[in-house]
């Protein structure tokens, strides 16, 4: 992570708030010196509001209990790696997801030591407010010096001074004030904008949740309380249009032969149509004509949202370049100067050549200088941070100033103006840490786990970008170009993409769900599963899982379709997911063939379901998304493809013990790439009718296979090494699940 005080980067800093909206969900993070009482404070914010199972506080006992300890040791609900438990140490960051009725939390224990500042940094870059504990013995200490600077660097708005272990100093205010001063005056020489110190005793809970007894003399909030209110800037109007983009969509269909259309997330501001744009690094300017959300039209979007762009002349965009309004356009250049903090054991020097990553673009880069080291835990004379001269190079853990010089120019803001746009990555080329996850149509697993920040948790420093595909077929054309690393998508996509390559470009690793197919009607239109003939059908995509599904479907019911144009007795109509509602709502078409939410949004508007796709299967499953990676990616880097595995189990794990926060937690996911919330008459159904689930379900891909062969949109397919699954089974083992088939398939 590196941010720039001169034009720099971008990298990840989310709001999950639509313009106009109450602020709901606030990302922070917990650091200070070690032993602070860090990971006590997360396990009693958990346990005093009420967001720990039953399950969960049981095996924190028992685990206390073995340990020798009377009481649960509630820093044991954040310390979830052996190593932690084993040291009474955080090591990682441990994420955790909790709400109370005024607001949604996504947490970073982050550690103490000083040789894991490069965790605090991953934790803390996307936080909007940091708590910084100190105990109430030792006062401000270097350590705490160190995440106060590191705070302010990445430009975290708030700052929460929780001095802790009060009662070992018997409660007395006037040791908190002397601590709350050295600190207040430290960290506003920083530049920190906003600090509020507040006296708690995370293990008997003093003003964590509930306001002291014993400290009548403070009269502030307790920590909850003040998560609770703090506000959250959620209103992006004022920011400077910045999208980049990630994938050119040319369908090239007959319903939309002209359609060009560049799709990403609005990284800041609001882009309206008719705004006046150039896309960086060209220069090129033309106009918005169309924003596309959810297959709606819509006149504005506005950061985050996940959007499709239109523009009036057609100009040679690519993934990576950046549209902003002509107005505000950033700074473009290939030479660098950033602050940066080091992640990697190995030493960076100067001469090093490195990839950079900046929102959707990578490009090449070489480290032309590297000037000076900060010394976090020592002020200069102006009470800010003092700069040593870099001997030639940073190593772990260092912070300081380096300069860059790039392949290709790139849009650059300044971090001061922007977290987004004004931070990269920088990436060794010779191990690639970097992965790009790609999702298609109804990938629960992937939404809700990149969501709650399962994948991130296992991948530590390694950057996870997401990107949402309408369907299958297209996410199989972005692993083949390497603009994804990893995706979710259907199994028809997989194996034809598979087949189509002779086997040598992807492999299925795991499954993700099953059900959640069915064929919706307008009941006014279609009357029964008898009355297909002559009746418009809609798939998402040629040749992706429903749309086999379909056209085998059919065959059994004695009605020929041309598997390539759609037509014959039956017409099949390929519109992508996010736009057959608006195609259904005015009669464009009289059923669908597709995935949840779309059915359930379907049902929503009046249509009846004829079928149910798991009553075509003997036991009633049959996959509908798999977990598909590039084989060279898999050969290359196993470790990153077993941390993404291991995400994902324990996604689908807590999606099946979590249903309510999960249904909350995909509907947020599902907001932040569409702009707007599923209702409960959409979401409620389409949760219940898909079953996450680790087991890839091979044998029913081999049928499915069978009916797209069947169909003419495959010729006999050789399956055989489609799967690898040693990883998950690997993963499985660990957790003592059962292993999973390949069905002869492959390797597990």
């Amino acid at each position: 992570m590196s941010s720039t005080d001169t034009p720099a980067a971008a990298a990840a800093a989310e709001s999950l708030t639509a313009a106009g909206e109450a602020a709901t969900l606030l990302r922070f993070a917990t650091a200070g010196s070690v032993d602070d009482g860090k990971s006590t404070l997360v396990g009693r914010l958990l346990h005093d509001s009420k967001s720990v199972l039953a399950d969960q506080l049981e095996a924190v006992e028992h685990a206390s209990r073995n340990r020798g300890q009377e009481a649960p040791d509630l820093a044991l609900l954040t310390d979830g790696l052996r190593a932690e438990r084993e040291q009474g140490i955080t090591i990682d960051v441990a994420y955790r997801y909790f709400a109370t009725p005024r607001r949604r939390f996504i947490l970073a224990d982050t550690p103490g030591h000083v040789q894991y500042t490069r965790n605090m940094v991953t934790g803390a870059s996307t936080a909007e407010l940091a708590v910084v504990l100190v105990d109430a013995r030792n006062g401000v200490v270097e350590q705490t010096r160190r995440h106060a600077a590191v705070a302010a660097l990445l430009r975290v708005p708030h700052v929460v001074l929780a001095v802790n272990k009060m009662d070992l100093v018997g409660y007395e205010e006037s040791v908190f004030a002397r601590i709350a001063g050295e600190f207040t005056a430290y960290a506003a020489a920083l530049g920190v904008p906003e600090i509020t110190a507040i006296p708690i005793s995370a293990l008997a809970g003093d003003n964590v949740v509930t306001p002291s007894a014993t400290m009548d003399w403070y009269g502030g909030p307790t920590v909850l309380e003040h998560l609770e209110t703090v506000p959250v800037t959620d209103d992006p109007s004022g920011d400077p249009v910045r999208f980049p983009v990630q994938y050119v969509i040319r369908p090239q269909t007959p319903e939309h032969p002209d359609y060009r259309g560049y799709a990403g997330q609005l990284a800041s501001g609001v882009l309206r149509v008719g705004d006046p744009v150039t896309v960086l690094p060209s220069g090129r300017t033309s106009t918005v004509t169309a924003i596309d959300a959810l297959g709606e039209n819509v006149d504005a979007a506005w950061s985050p949202q996940s959007v499709t762009v239109l523009l009036d002349d057609d100009l040679d965009i690519s993934r990576g370049d950046i549209i902003v309004t002509t107005a505000t356009a950033p700074a473009v250049t290939q030479d660098v100067e950033a602050t940066v903090c080091h992640l990697h054991d190995r030493p960076l020097a100067v001469g090093d050549r490195v990839l950079l990553k900046h929102t959707t673009r990578t490009v090449k880069a070489i480290v032309k200088d590297i000037p000076s080291r900060l010394a976090l835990s020592e002020p200069d004379e102006h009470g800010g941070l003092a700069r040593h001269p870099a001997p030639g190079e940073l190593a772990a853990n260092d912070i300081g100033r380096i300069v860059l010089r790039t392949s290709e120019p790139l849009a650059l803001d300044a971090y001061a103006d922007s977290r987004r746009t004004g931070s990269f990555l920088l990436i060794d080329p010779a191990d690639g840490t970097t992965l790009t996850a790609g999702m298609a149509g109804d990938a629960f697993t992937a939404l809700v786990g990149d969501r709650e920040g399962f994948f991130q948790k296992e991948l530590g420093g390694t950057e996870v970008t997401a990107q949402v595909f309408g369907a299958g077929p297209s996410a199989v054309e972005a692993l083949n170009a390497g603009s994804v690393d990893i995706a979710w998508l259907g199994p028809s996509p997989a194996v034809n993409g598979y087949t189509k390559a002779g086997g040598r470009n992807l492999r299925i690793i795991s499954g993700s769900a099953s059900g959640g197919v069915s064929l919706v009607a307008h009941p006014d239109r279609v009357s029964g599963l008898d009355d297909l003939r002559g009746k418009r059908i809609a798939t998402p995509q040629l040749g992706n899982t429903q749309d086999v599904a379909l056209l085998h479907y059919l065959a059994g019911k004695g009605l020929r379709v041309d598997p390539d144009s759609g037509e014959g007795e039956a017409t099949v109509l390929r519109i992508d997911n996010k736009e057959t509602p608006a195609f259904f709502r005015r009669g464009d078409i009289d059923a669908a063939w597709v995935p949840e939410p779309t059915a359930s949004q379907l049902t929503a508007q009046g249509g009846r379901v004829l079928l149910d796709e798991r009553d075509l299967w003997e036991d009633g499953r049959h996959v509908i998304t798999t977990m598909v990676v590039s084989q060279r990616f898999l050969a290359r880097h196993p470790e990153a493809v077993e941390a993404v595995l291991r995400g994902s189990v324990k996604a689908n794990a807590w999606i099946g013990s979590h249903p309510e926060e999960a249904r909350t937690s995909l509907n947020t996911a599902l907001e932040r790439q569409g702009g707007k919330a599923l209702p409960p008459e959409v979401l409620d159904p389409a949760f219940e009718h898909i079953e996450v689930l680790d087991d890839p379900l091979a044998a029913t891909l081999a049928r499915q296979a069978e009916h797209a062969e069947r169909a003419g949109l495959l010729e006999k397919p050789d399956l055989r090494g489609i799967y690898d699954l040693r990883l998950l089974n690997k993963v499985l083992a660990e957790r003592g699940a059962r292993k999973v088939s390949a069905a002869g398939l492959g390797s597990g």
